[in-house]
């Protein structure tokens, strides 16, 4: 009896040690730039079409335009600059013509 109460003497805070250890906290948004980041690697497409919803109307610019992801933001490199914030991002595709398709919700 007393060799088991000392293995849970001894169990016990190596137990409260090992989960109370920080673990690194990822964000929704670390997710989505990272999902998407990895997206753009595999298929190596350099520029995206943009597609903004607002309730039941929505906006497409046929324009493919160069972007970049950073930040939790897509970046649009051409004409103006423009910063999409991933957290709207809707759904990501690559289109019939070969470009990154973006949907965002306003």
């Amino acid at each position: 009896m007393k060799k088991v109460i000392q293995a849970c003497l001894f169990i016990i805070p190596v137990l409260f040690f090992v989960s109370c250890q920080e673990d690194e906290a990822i964000t929704d948004l670390a997710k989505i730039e990272e999902n998407l980041k990895d997206y753009v690697r595999e298929t190596n497409v350099s520029k995206c079409t943009i597609t903004i919803v607002q309730g039941d109307r929505s906006n497409f610019d046929p324009q493919p335009v160069e972007f970049e992801i950073e930040d939790g933001f897509l970046i649009v490199k051409q004409d103006s600059y423009a910063r999409y914030n991933l957290l709207y991002l809707l759904q990501y595709y690559i289109s019939s013509d070969g470009y990154l398709q973006l949907t965002f919700r306003w």
